[in-house]
């Protein structure tokens, strides 16, 4: 097979990294990612050529963009390696493939197929985007050295991973667009506010409803991300590297100071990575439960 997508499907949004091949140096940046937001909530249609009532639910993405996203796609089989944390949405996707490309491999990850020692007490339930981005970190931190990884999406995750590279754990919190959701579906006469870590920083003081939402939403979620990479480096036993990531991430990277480096489309490479040890045969790294 010619490339590897690597596909990382998120509560907001489908995201996909080509890459021209599974293994060496061309892991380490996709050569093109696109992104996919949904449009609609998990709608279903019926699934042509299946018996029954059986539906499944549409992909529901710019059509346009998913058109052109398709015409990039080479006649001969592609290898699919898909990190999901939205099941209908990964069936929509798997659906698709299914119907449009029946010759390509597809692979969908789970937590035993990551070369990764998982030390939680339930690593089944363990987000695979959460796993993709520490086997990146793993690539990207010096021998011996522990790291953090701050994701900042549709929610912020911040976990650790040992001098000796397995997933410790870590904490999740809502992200900018989740808070700012809940604040307009709970209160009356609050409205939705959009917030980014790509804006200004705004004033900590707002002078209307609207700016004092945007001023909350921006300053406690840098000041939650501060907080836990503080936290979570105390419980280390040696200075760790910060990588952050994610699609609200770049703006995070001043607050946390200068110990925090930016990495783009951590997950996807992190898929890479994956993708490759399991052509080389390699599984995952005793990931049995804590007691």
């Amino acid at each position: 097979m010619n490339c590897l997508l690597a596909v990382d499907i998120g509560n907001s949004a489908l995201k996909i990294g080509r890459f021209p091949s599974v293994g060496g140096s061309e892991l380490d940046v996709p050569q093109r990612v696109w992104e996919f937001h949904y449009e609609g909530f998990w709608p279903k249609r019926a699934v042509e050529g299946t018996a029954g009532t059986e539906e499944a639910p549409a992909l529901n993405v710019g059509q346009e963009l998913w058109n052109a996203f398709e015409h990039t796609l080479p006649d001969s089989p592609v290898q699919w390696v898909v990190a999901s944390v939205q099941r209908e949405r990964e069936r929509a996707l798997s659906n698709w493939i299914r119907r449009h490309r029946p010759a390509d491999s597809y692979r969908l990850l789970t937590y035993r197929d990551v070369p990764l020692r998982i030390e939680v007490r339930v690593p089944e339930r363990v987000g695979l985007d959460r796993l993709a981005t520490s086997v990146a970190a793993n690539w990207l931190r010096p021998a011996r050295r522990p790291a953090i990884v701050v994701d900042a999406g549709t929610a912020l995750k911040v976990h650790a991973v040992s001098s000796e590279g397995a997933f410790l754990g870590g904490s999740i919190f809502p992200g900018y667009r989740l808070a700012g959701k809940a604040l307009a579906v709970q209160a009356d006469l609050l409205p939705e506010v959009g917030v980014s870590s790509r804006d200004l920083p705004p004033s900590p003081i707002g002078r209307d409803t609207e700016s004092a939402i945007r001023s909350g939403l921006f300053w406690g979620f840098s000041g939650a991300a501060r907080e836990l990479v503080t936290r979570i480096a105390a419980e280390l036993a040696e200075t760790p590297m910060v990588f952050v990531s994610g699609g609200d991430a770049q703006g995070l990277v001043p607050v946390l100071g200068p110990q925090a480096e930016f990495v783009p489309e951590m997950c996807l490479r992190g898929i890479a990575r994956i993708a490759a040890s399991l052509q080389d045969g390699a599984t995952g790294m005793g990931n049995e439960a804590l007691p």
